[in-house]
């Protein structure tokens, strides 16, 4: 078919390759700024910790992402995710 064939379309030769949208969740936000941070410890806010079923759901939520930045090299120091009754701290 020509080109003059189509109103509504512009025909391809090959599939587009389109960007990636990167996106960064709140947790590793979380982890981020903590990472960037010079503090030594930090508890983590109750809003993140409501978005999940419980805390210690949310407590190894955070270990894997910790993990996972350091194998990406995103952050280089050692992070520790430790929880209680209700609270999630981090520490360097």
């Amino acid at each position: 078919m020509d080109e003059k064939d189509f109103t509504l379309i512009v025909p391809l030769e090959g599939r587009p390759v389109l960007p990636r949208n990167e996106r960064v969740s709140r947790v590793e936000k979380l982890i981020l700024e903590f990472a960037n941070s010079d503090y030594k410890y930090a508890a983590v806010r109750d809003e993140l910790i409501q978005d999940y079923k419980n805390i210690k759901g949310c407590a190894r939520a955070l270990g894997r992402i910790v993990s996972k930045l350091k194998k990406m090299g995103m952050i280089a120091e050692e992070i520790k995710v430790y929880s209680s009754i209700d609270k999630i701290y981090l520490e360097k």
